[in-house]
């Protein structure tokens, strides 16, 4: 009875190890998780923590185009992955999969890369006309970034004459004048503008 005892923790044994070395196989880190890039594109270094082999996937629903430094290897490593200048004038969302498998079992961790939108600034209309007697005029402006409007006319009111990003109706008001006036505004950001022109006539 002892031999047999004997026999069935012999054969457990090697059984109860080989489960713990599977257990590890499902392990791997992957760091930053989250990060940004610029609308004119970057790189972003992922560092891969894990004993077993790994495999990059890109995620299918990606609307952007990326490239890796390396598809594949084995145990702790860090690869490159490069996003290009954005074409999109609304935030995109990349997804980087780091798929690392064992003998009988697998894990993986996602990347989230987010790259800022292209920025922008435009305007309904881009030349409008109001009489020699002054009058109002109405222009939408639609932006992905905060703008600020200045007048090469300093007696034309506008409202608001700066806005966060968004759709904004603005308002100028443009003074009488006894001879033919072309006035310009100019509705800047960070890093786009846009100009209307006002012909008074």
């Amino acid at each position: 009875m002892k031999n047999i005892r004997l026999f069935v923790i012999a054969l457990i044994i090697p059984f109860a190890i080989a489960c713990e070395k599977d257990d590890v196989v499902t392990s791997i880190q992957l760091s930053p998780t989250l990060s940004s890039v610029p609308c004119t594109g970057g790189t972003v270094d992922l560092k891969i923590i894990t004993d077993f082999p790994w495999r990059v996937e890109i995620d299918t629903l990606n609307l952007v185009e990326l490239s890796v430094s390396k598809n594949a290897g084995i145990g702790d490593d860090i690869i490159t992955v490069s996003v290009p200048p954005s074409v999109s004038y609304t935030s995109e969302t990349v997804r980087v999969k780091i798929f690392a498998k064992g003998q009988n079992t697998s894990n993986y961790k996602y990347a989230v890369i987010t790259q800022l939108p292209k920025p922008y600034i435009a305007l309904n209309t881009p030349v409008v006309s109001v009489p020699r007697e002054g009058g109002v005029v109405t222009v939408v402006v639609t932006a992905n970034q905060e703008w600020k409007a200045t007048c090469s006319d300093s007696h034309v009111s506008i409202a608001p004459v700066e806005e966060a990003l968004g759709v904004s109706t603005v308002k100028i008001k443009v003074p009488a004048s006894a001879a033919k006036n072309t006035i310009k505004v100019v509705f800047k950001s960070s890093d786009a503008s846009a100009e209307l022109v006002i012909n008074q006539q």
